[in-house]
């Protein structure tokens, strides 16, 4: 089940957020789409991650390492389960294949979500909390 909200970078504030995590139902959540439109018309892509990594400060450092040597800044998130990353630098299509692809080189990144978000031609990753996914997911670790 999943329901769109296009918003312009001007629109979108923390308020807005909220506002809209909280107007869906409780098994629902709030996605950050990783396609976007600039202002020419010309789509880009937010290069993020789902990794299937368990929480400690050994593998946060291990993501950290793997995507400042790629050279990819952005944030990690504590997603509840694993970490997710989230960069902050837009992509064009053939930039944001080859990010999916040297992740998917890796094996802590979770396969079957690339392989959605390829098919899908976007990645979307949860910004808010389900029921059955109470944790906002929240920053852990800046990438630089």
């Amino acid at each position: 089940n999943s329901r769109h909200w296009q918003v312009s970078t001007t629109d979108l504030t923390s308020e807005a957020i909220v506002r809209k995590a909280a107007e869906l139902p409780g098994n629902l959540a709030l996605g950050l789409e990783s396609r976007c439109i600039d202002l020419d018309g010309v789509t880009k892509h937010i290069p993020t991650m789902d990794f299937k990594l368990d929480q400690s400060p050994s593998n946060l450092a291990l993501l950290k390492e793997f995507l400042e040597r790629l050279g990819y800044r952005g944030i990690i998130v504590d997603s509840g389960n694993s970490y997710h990353f989230y960069g902050f630098d837009l992509l064009d299509e053939g930039g944001w294949v080859k990010f999916m692809g040297q992740c998917l080189l890796i094996p802590w990144s979770d396969t079957r979500w690339i392989g959605h978000s390829l098919i899908a031609g976007s990645g979307n990753l949860r910004i808010s909390a389900t029921e059955s996914k109470p944790k906002i997911p929240t920053v852990c670790e800046l990438v630089l």
